[in-house]
């Protein structure tokens, strides 16, 4: 990676008024010096390797704009919730009862189609759900 782009100033009085500590202000510029350099260092990366056949290692702006989706993304984690948690579950039962059910004499019974069909319309829709809550968090 990069060492010290050195490229961001800081106004520490702004932080102080914002409540910042000394303490705090020294971590903040930390913190983000090292995200720059990360950031830049990951950028000319980007630019290496999606540029291979020129010599002319150019950084544009979708190296940038790549690299800081990257980082951006990299804390988000899904938090499991109770719903997901039943929802597995729930669609772990019906896994359960439609193979049950398939494999039976009941489907070809009058009530068995129906329920067969209903069941794997929830079943349908709890992996559905899943999935758009997925890509939300």
């Amino acid at each position: 990676m990069v060492d010290n782009v050195n490229l961001i100033k800081i106004e520490e009085n702004s932080l102080r008024q914002k409540g910042f500590t000394e303490h705090g202000i020294a971590e903040f510029k930390t913190s983000i010096q090292k995200l720059a350099d990360d950031l830049c260092g990951h950028a000319q990366m980007q630019a290496g390797a999606l540029d291979k056949a020129s010599d002319n290692k150019e950084v544009s702006r979708d190296h940038v704009r790549t690299s800081y989706i990257v980082f951006v993304s990299k804390g988000r984690k899904h938090q499991i919730t109770g719903w997901d948690i039943s929802n597995r579950v729930f669609q772990f039962i019906l896994t359960i009862s439609l193979s049950v059910l398939g494999t039976s004499d009941y489907i070809r019974v009058g009530w068995g189609t129906p329920i067969f069909i209903a069941l794997m319309g929830i079943m349908i829709v709890l992996i559905v759900v899943e999935i758009i809550r997925g890509t939300k968090s």
